[in-house]
């Protein structure tokens, strides 16, 4: 099962990135998310700065799924800061690889997520085999829904620092387009 989803942000890059990359502030800014629990944090650069990768950061992020709770305990594998990081998750019998992204494409801005999961167990295959469609569906909503949520946040800010309101696009949500 792969999914693959970007949506187009009137802001720049680094407004993007920086809430794409804000896990202390994930659950004010992404509605799907309901705590997060940070374990392992990226070890601090040589001058005792946040280093700008996430490289090392681990952390247990909670959501609704299917109408229940799901904690899924996550950890970053790659990242290239500014441009994506890739993160991997072992639950139920799969192991889930997911990569967050921003790019320029002739002047208009992206933000997009690919995600993929892969059964490991039989029982995994199954599950997959019987139900994985709905999965597919729920999953497609979820990743909707959370560049949806940096869009708005990202737009927000840019329009709250033009002096048009808004603020974290938390408050204000106004001429929104799809």
């Amino acid at each position: 099962m792969k999914i693959n989803i970007r949506l187009q942000v009137q802001a720049p890059l680094p407004t993007i990135w920086s809430i794409i990359t804000d896990y202390d502030h994930f659950v004010d800014n992404i509605t799907g998310i309901t705590d997060v629990i940070i374990l392992e944090r990226p070890p601090l650069s040589s001058d005792g700065t946040e280093s700008p990768s996430l490289l090392g950061l681990k952390w247990t992020e909670v959501r609704i799924m299917f109408g229940t709770e799901a904690k899924e305990t996550m950890w970053v594998t790659e990242c290239v800061p500014h441009k994506y990081y890739c993160t991997k998750a072992e639950s139920n019998g799969a192991v889930y690889l997911s990569k967050m992204y921003v790019e320029d494409e002739e002047g208009v801005n992206y933000v997009g997520m690919e995600f993929e999961g892969e059964p490991l167990t039989m029982c995994g295959k199954f599950m997959m085999w019987a139900v994985g469609w709905m999965f597919v569906r729920q999953m497609e909503e979820v990743v909707r829904g959370d560049l949806e949520d940096v869009k708005r946040v990202a737009e927000g800010k840019i329009k709250a620092e033009e002096g048009g309101g808004g603020g974290d696009g938390l408050s204000q949500v106004e001429g929104e387009g799809g």
